[in-house]
Order: structure tokens, then sequence, then C-alpha cells
């Protein structure tokens, strides 16, 4: 009965919850508001049982214990923090004893732990191995009773570290350290961390998606993979790879240990670019200075990587080269879904049963990982992890996440997306290139930190697969299209240089050129910047596949923009060329006698053609024809039109020299206009009917069923 007071004593006093009655009327029901919801439901469940807590003044604390009235003095908080792992206060009875209270991570207070309690820490541990092993989340409960002497030296020393200017994080560490030693044990408990709705469901979709998953937890390992189980990140048929080691040394081991085993299995790209077909056939591997048995520890000259046409090889570039493995970008099937298990060493063949194409899991805990970033084993790290479907960093402080991302984003050359939801995740937030917070229980750290803030995770499914990849055409189809249309309108000139021998005469009247990206044609790629999109929002749901083209970068590429340069090549030599010689090589004259083929006449006809070919060829690229495109380019036309038919009447004489009013009534102008349009976007229209009738992309089949 005296432990079970002491347990729940802890859980009431430990802690920096603030208790509120929101119901005046109803003095009994108090509601606690914490930092973290763990705090308030260890609390909660105190004062269930009998031990509430009841309100905080100052530095006294009033409590209720099984309908006794109880006050206890506040003397000192030793805060939680991610490198603690643990939190205690020091409280003073109303009998005038003081007692040092903690709680935090098994690992932790196991640590400072008086002796003589060999039976009741293994108990302990059964028991929270138990709990973790069902998914809980688990803490440890401790208490000391202080000398009042040893307390007033021990406050002067925390006092002048708080007052330090120098590193007072370390300095109120080492005099913490002196106060939390030789605890009593009074044991443990465990919380669910209840997953949001559709979370497993989520990550199944991103995965699919060709999104490599990691996550990085503070829980325990065997919390992390039942979680993992659960939110579908792990599955059944997965060999998973489990990294606890006490060194560094332990660490290279056993990263090296599951290469050799996984290496040559699983998309090694040092020999014949692809996943281990000749290891299958026996051939030996070849040898490469940039394969991963470059980094493995030989009998001499280990972590040297050897110069290639005089450059230093990059000891993350085999696993950048795996990362980014074009091979693989054909089809729906992507580079993840080829990561397989397929040879298992004898000694490891015992009682598994492993599906021939079972694809790895990479679990490790926060004492390896500290020696695994470092800089001599974070490239074994990496080429493991890419060989890994899904990867669990557990027991990981805030600082170890932010260099996990800093490792994936420069070691891979990769884009990197970070999302969580409490305090401990702002610095990973931060780290990545785009960071996402959660709002919830765990407060606005996380969201005030981020780029995008969303209500619950599975709102990321549709925040990615399908405005982000939205986005991505929309950005790749504005870019392309902006610089086409620019390409056309200069080089246009750079035609009509070859017949006034290069002399830098304009070949559109300045007025013209001055309000062609003004007016004309700016609206169109805004259009297709904002509006455009390939299919409906659910078809990007159902087929998350779909959302690989964004991760290859098959939308835009050097290649898919010189096609667009080239057309508008193309295009631009059709209509200065169509306009010159049927102005300047025929025999047309106006009513008055006068020759149609002057500067004037043919560029304003140059122009009309410029306009329209572009305005033609942007509504040809555009995905989903709705109102906005065609009004786009109505206004386009229309502010050509107007800038004829009431500018140039103003200034008749200045701009284009009246024009306007010659070539309009000229069957010449409109027949070339409708020529050249049609010369222009044609070979455009040829190809994208060739390419998506015998060479489709993915987007291609989807919309054709």
């Amino acid at each position: 009965a005296r432990a079970v007071i002491e347990f729940f004593t802890v859980l009431s006093l430990c802690h920096t919850v603030i208790s509120d009655t929101p119901d005046p009327a109803n003095k009994d029901y108090i509601e606690y508001k914490a930092q973290s919801p763990d705090e308030a439901a260890l609390v909660s469940t105190a004062r269930d049982v009998g031990f509430t807590f009841l309100r905080r003044e100052k530095d006294r604390l009033f409590c209720n214990f099984l309908g006794h009235q109880q006050t206890y003095t506040l003397l000192a908080t030793l805060e939680f923090t991610s490198a603690r792992k643990r939190m205690s206060v020091v409280v003073k009875r109303e009998d005038g004893r003081l007692m040092l209270l903690s709680k935090g991570a098994d690992s932790v207070i196991m640590e400072r732990l008086r002796s003589n309690q060999d039976r009741l820490v293994q108990a302990t541990l059964d028991d929270l191995e138990l709990f973790a092993n069902h998914g809980l989340r688990t803490l440890c409960l401790a208490y000391r009773l202080l000398d009042a002497q040893e307390f007033e030296d021990w406050k002067s020393e925390y006092d002048q570290a708080m007052a330090s200017l120098g590193d007072r994080d370390q300095e109120v560490e080492e005099v913490c350290e002196k106060l939390e030693r030789d605890l009593q044990l009074i044991g443990g408990t465990a919380i669910e961390d209840k997953l949001q709705d559709g979370v497993p469901e989520t990550i199944s979709q991103l995965a699919l998606a060709g999104i490599k998953l990691w996550v990085l937890t503070g829980d325990k390992t065997e919390t992390a993979i039942n979680i993992g189980y659960s939110c579908n990140l792990l599955h059944n048929d997965m060999q998973l790879i489990v990294v606890q080691a006490e060194d560094k040394e332990s660490t290279r081991d056993q990263l090296e240990r599951a290469l050799r085993e996984f290496g040559d299995t699983h998309l090694d790209l040092s020999f014949r670019g692809g996943g281990g077909g000749d290891v299958m056939a026996g051939a030996q591997p070849k040898e490469s200075t940039s394969s991963w048995r470059a980094l493995l520890r030989p009998a001499t000259d280990h972590g040297k990587h050897k110069k290639k046409h005089g450059k230093q090889t990059s000891p993350f570039q085999h696993a950048r080269d795996i990362a980014q493995n074009k091979n693989h970008r054909k089809g729906i099937k992507g580079i993840w879904d080829d990561v397989r298990t397929r040879n298992i060493p004898e000694e490891r063949r015992q009682g598994l049963t492993l599906k021939r194409d079972a694809p790895l899991g990479l679990v490790i805990d926060g004492h390896s990982l500290k020696f695994a970033l470092e800089s001599d084993l974070s490239p074994l790290l990496l080429e493991l992890a890419v060989r890994c479907q899904s990867v669990v960093c557990c027991r990981v402080s805030p600082l170890q996440k932010a260099l996990v991302v800093r490792l994936v984003k420069e070691g891979l050359g990769t884009l990197c997306l970070s999302i969580g939801d409490g305090a401990n995740d702002v610095s990973m937030i931060q780290e990545a290139d785009v960071g996402i917070g959660i709002s919830g229980e765990e407060g606005l750290q996380a969201v005030m930190a981020s780029d995008y803030a969303i209500a619950q995770f599975r709102f990321l499914q549709k925040l990615l697969l399908v405005h982000g990849r939205w986005s991505y055409l929309r950005i790749t189809s504005m870019i392309l299209n902006f610089f086409y249309k620019n390409v056309v309108f200069t080089i246009a000139s750079f035609w009509y240089q070859i017949y006034c021998q290069f002399s830098g005469q304009n070949f559109f009247d300045y007025t013209l050129i001055t309000l062609y990206n003004m007016f004309f044609t700016s609206l169109p790629p805004g259009a297709l910047g904002v509006f455009d999109q390939d299919l409906p929002a659910a078809i990007g749901m159902v087929v998350p596949q779909l959302y690989k083209r964004g991760i290859y970068k098959l939308e835009y590429s050097m290649a898919r923009f010189w096609m667009y340069v080239v057309d508008g090549f193309y295009q631009s030599a059709v209509i200065s060329f169509l306009v010159v010689f049927s102005y300047y090589f025929s025999s047309a004259a106006e009513r008055n006698g006068l020759d149609t083929s002057n500067k004037d006449d043919v560029g304003t006809v140059g122009a009309f053609c410029v306009v329209f070919t572009t305005n033609v060829y942007m509504l040809m690229n555009n995905r989903t024809f709705t109102w906005v495109m065609p009004l786009a380019q109505l206004i386009g036309v229309a502010l050509l039109f107007a800038v004829f038919f009431i500018y140039g009447a103003i200034y008749d004489t200045s701009f284009s020299a009246g024009a306007a009013a010659r070539v309009f009534g000229q069957p010449t102008m409109w027949f070339l206009l409708v020529l050249t349009v049609t010369a222009c976007v044609m070979p455009h229209y040829i190809a994208k009917f060739v390419r998506s009738a015998w060479f489709p992309t993915d987007t291609d089949i989807i919309r054709e069923i």
C-alpha cells in the first residue's frame, strides 16, 4: 500500500500542469492543461484514483490525497528536456521532509538508481517491455529523500549555474546530475499513443507514391516497432534490420554486417546497374570505387576514396546513385518497389519464413544513431537505408532528428519533407526543404516553425498527392510556355535581320515589343500556373503512383526545356519567312497604287501571327479546358486589337505608320494568319498525338481508363 501511495504521489506532484475549473458552479470538475498530453493524462489518472492535484499558487502545491487536504512547497523544478529525457521536482512536505521526485525514460532512470533493487528493477523492466510490445509509451518513476543541508548546498550551485553567462545548459546539467542519483525506483507507467484517423491508409498511399518514409521518434525501440506495424510503416513480410549498439565499433560492425548480407541483393548499381541479377547467376560482383564495398573496413586504407579523373569521389555517391537510379523510372512501378530480399545467408535462414521478394526495414536506436551520424559511419548508414523500404529511428533527440534530415538531404541530394506536431520536431522541420506542422494536442510550436500547417496527418495525402502534384505540373508548364513564347517573339526579330543586313532594325513596332509580355501574352501562362490540372483530385488519391513523375523529374527536364526552345525557333522561322516572302516577293498593291511590301505592314502582320500562334500553342498545352484559359486568351487578343484600333487611330503616324488601317483590309493578311498558325502548331499537335497513342505516359493511360 505504501508503494502505491508513493507511486501516485509522484504522478500528482512531478509535473508542470496547470489546473483549471471551467465551471464555477462545479468546483469538483478540474481540467489539466500541460505542454504534453502525456503529462496531463498521468495527472488525470492520479486524480481518478483519489490523488487529486487541485491548484498551484506560486511555490505551493495544493492536493487532495484520498480525502485528505495536503500542501507541498515546491523548492525546485528540474525541467524535462530532450537531452535529459527526465524531469524532477524537489518538494517539502508538511512534516518538513524534503523529497526529490523524478520521472523519465527507463534508460536514464535506471542508470541513477541506488543499489540493492535488482528484483524490483527486473520486474519493472519486464513490465515495461510488455507495455512497449503493445505499442504503449512508457516512463519510470523514482524518488529520493533529501537532507536539508545537502539541498541548500546543491541549491547554491544550481543558482550559480543558472546565472552563468558561459555554457549555461552544460553547467545546469552537471549540477542536476549531482542531485538526481541514488534514486529509489517506484514503478513504471504506460500510455497509449493513439493514432489519428487515417494514418495507416495515408502512410500506405505515400509509400505507393514512391516517397521514402523515415520515422524519427523518441519512443523505445519496441514501442516504435509496434507503432510501425500498426500504421502500415512496417508489415509482416518485411525483413527487419535492428541496429542496437553500445559503442562506435559495435555500430560499425552491425552496419557492415547488414550491408554484406543485403548489399548485393538489394539494388546494388555496381553491377549491371540494378538489383543483383549477376549475384543470382553466381557471378562475382564487380569492384568499383563507387560501390558500397569501398566503404567497408578492409585491411588497409579504410575510408580513403580513390580519385576518378582527378576528382575526389564522394562517400555518398553510390547511395545517391541508388536513390536517383534512372533505370527504374519507366512505368508506374517505381524504384522503391524494386527493393527486395533475394538471398538470405545460412545462419539467418533458421527460424525465418520470408518471401523471396521481402523488402527491408531498418530500425536503429538513438545511442547507435549517435555514432552512425559521424562522418566515417554516415555513408554506411545511407548505403543501408536506401536499400530499405522504411527506416525507424528510436530514442532520438531533436538535434539528432535535424542531423538525420541534413544527412539525407545533403548525402542523397534529394528533397526532404519533415512533418511533426510537437516542440521537439521544430529543429527537424526547420532543417528540411519543406516543413509541415500539425496543430493538435502537442501545441503550436511545430506549426509556427513550419511552411504549411494541417490539422491532421491524413490531410498530408491530399496535400502531396493532389495539390503537390498539381503545383509541380502547373509550375513546369508555366515556365516552359513562358520561355517558349519569348523565344518565338525574340528569334523572329533575329530572322528578320537577314533581310536588313543585321542592322538592328526592329521587326515589330517598339510599342508592340513593350506590350507583348505585359498585355498580349501575360495571362495564358498565369492561367496554366494557377488552374491547370491533368486529372481530377479523386484520381490523384486513388492512383498515388502518378506522384512518381515528379520524384523522377519527368515533367521538367533539360531535354524537355530544349524541346520547347527548338519549337520556338521553328515557329519563329515559319512566321518570319512566310510573312516576309508573302509581302516582299508579291506584286500586290493597295487601291491607291502603293506597294504593300513595306516594313510597317510586314511587322504588323508578323505581330498578329506571333500572338495568335503562341496563344493557340499554349491552349494546346492546357491539360484541362475550362473557361479561364479561353478567357485569358480572348483578353490578350482583344487588347492586341484595341491597341491597333484605339492607340493606332490616335497615333496613326507614329505607331506602325497607320499599318492597321491598311493590313486589316487585305485578304493576304487573314490568309497568312491562318496559314502560319496551322504550320506552326501542326508539328506539335502531331507529336502530342504520336506520343499519347504509341508512347503513353502513366497520366495518359489513366485518362483513357
